[in-house]
């Protein structure tokens, strides 16, 4: 089947102030990629956007600017005026990977968008299109999750409550003095770069680091989905980022994760 794009249903209420979603038509569309105009409203004001599963939460963004952030990382396209949500990895080389992560709806009893728009936004518009292929059902999927974390001091901190379970696809790390970090799983450090070092190898492999915005742990550098770090029987699992200066961290963490 060849991919079509289609008009999504109008969001609820969209103004200024007001939490807005839109549901997914579901039971045989397959989702790639869903990309939604918005005018009146800068990225930063459209907050909280969050795809949920069956009401679950699988996809969270703390605003539309932290979602094109992770977007231009990997050097996914964009247009002035869209912003997009990611089913499929573009970036992955193998067609199967790229597609395996795709929001099939053939086993989803409601799938839907939702975020909330900034009370200084100035007459707020959003209008939504998918990309969608053939029927099937949703295996795997992309989840993105935020883990808040704030630190008193600077230099090295430790970070313990990043969950376990699902593979770990990449984390970045939202603060932009974040010289150095260091991951340990199970009292074995594996990963220790420099933010420099860390860019360096993945400007290589074709990403495109946001280092004015954050400092990212990449584990499918080389376009394998199969490299995303298995944490499913580990004990003990911290980052170590060293900072430079004391605050707030917004960690971003995608996993690739079955669907029950």
């Amino acid at each position: 089947m060849s991919r079509k794009i289609i008009p999504l249903p109008s969001f609820t209420q969209v103004s200024a102030g007001a939490d807005t979603s839109l549901t997914l038509p579901v039971g045989g569309n397959t989702y790639e990629r869903i990309l939604v105009e918005y005018s009146g409203a800068t990225l930063a004001q459209l907050e909280n956007i969050e795809v949920r599963l069956n009401g679950d939460p699988i996809q969270h963004f703390k605003t539309g600017q932290q979602l094109e952030y992770i977007n231009d990382y990997y050097g996914r396209p964009k247009t002035s005026g869209i912003f997009s949500l990611w089913a499929i990895r573009p970036e992955m080389t193998n067609i199967q990977q790229r597609r395996m992560t795709a929001w099939g709806t053939l086993n989803v009893d409601h799938l839907s968008i939702h975020l909330d728009v900034d009370g200084a936004a100035t007459s707020p518009t959003l209008k939504a299109h998918a990309i969608i292929s053939a029927p099937r059902p949703m295996i795997f999927v992309n989840k993105v999750k935020q883990f808040p974390h704030n630190s008193a001091v600077s230099g090295q901190v430790d970070i313990d409550n990043i969950p376990r379970g699902p593979r770990i696809v990449a984390a970045h790390l939202f603060k932009s003095d974040i010289s150095d970090v260091e991951i340990e799983m199970d009292n074995v450090k594996f990963y220790d770069a420099s933010k420099s070092l860390a860019e360096a190898i993945q400007q290589e492999n074709g990403r495109v680091p946001q280092t004015a915005q954050a400092t990212h742990i990449d584990f499918l550098g080389d376009n394998d989905i199969g490299n995303a770090l298995i944490t499913a029987n580990a004990r003990d699992f911290r980052i170590k980022p060293t900072l430079d200066t004391s605050g707030a961290t917004d960690i971003c963490v995608e996993y690739l994760d079955r669907v029950a």
